[in-house]
């Protein structure tokens, strides 16, 4: 794998012990690969969504007690630029589908295993080298909490974000 300095992971999941699981094969994976995660659990969609942070991987369940995982991901992308790759850890497969066409790029059937989780994982990695390969400018900026990207292809095309305090 080419080099990677960090890739934050949020890891959304009602339970705990599920929630743990991911975060401890995370942990595992990147002691193996050399790569360092970022890690940041959450237990509640209300927490989720008021991080203030960008987050390069989210792993979430599908259903909540007030949401599905399909709609917290139309939340995220409709505040933020959508380089997030989401991939879903459930328990049912009634979502695969509809999945995809939401930008989630992995779909894992629980209970989770490190060799499932670690194929979704380089899979994902692969996918988010190709993805900042496409920008020539990516800064982020914890001072000002922005993040400013500039696409290769067209000069001109500048997607630019900055959250308001």
């Amino acid at each position: 794998m080419g080099v990677i300095n960090e890739i934050s992971v949020a890891v959304l999941d009602e339970n705990k012990n599920d929630a743990n699981t991911i975060k401890n094969l995370l942990c595992q994976f990147q002691i193996e690969k050399g790569i360092t995660f970022k890690i940041r659990v959450f237990n509640k969609c209300i927490d989720f969504l008021k991080a203030r942070t960008i987050f390069d991987f989210v792993f979430l369940e599908t259903e909540f007690q007030d949401h599905n995982g399909l709609q917290i991901i139309k939340k995220i992308c409709k505040k933020k630029i959508n380089q997030t790759l989401f991939c879903f850890e459930t328990k049912s497969s009634e979502y695969a589908i509809a999945s995809y066409s939401q930008n989630v790029s992995r779909y894992l059937l629980k209970p989770i295993t490190a060799n499932s989780l670690f194929e979704a994982l380089e899979g994902m990695i692969k996918q988010y080298q190709r993805n900042l390969s496409n920008y020539l400018f990516y800064l982020t900026d914890a001072q000002y909490d922005c993040v400013v990207l500039f696409k290769r292809r067209w000069k001109k095309d500048c997607a630019f974000y900055e959250r308001k305090n």
